[in-house]
């Protein structure tokens, strides 16, 4: 089996994309975590107001 350049930058687009993928998910839970996480600060400053 013959390994040409074309197979190769395919090969490397294909890694590219996953990566590209993967951050994007890690940045999504990431931005997810902290906007549930500062609504729960948010909630409990909140309530250590009230009280």
């Amino acid at each position: 089996m013959k390994i040409t350049l074309k197979m190769i930058f395919a090969g490397m687009d294909a890694v590219f994309v996953v990566l590209g993928v993967i951050s994007n998910g890690v940045w999504l839970v990431f931005f997810v975590a902290q906007a549930i996480f500062g609504h729960l600060l948010f909630q409990v400053e909140g309530s250590a107001w009230q009280s």
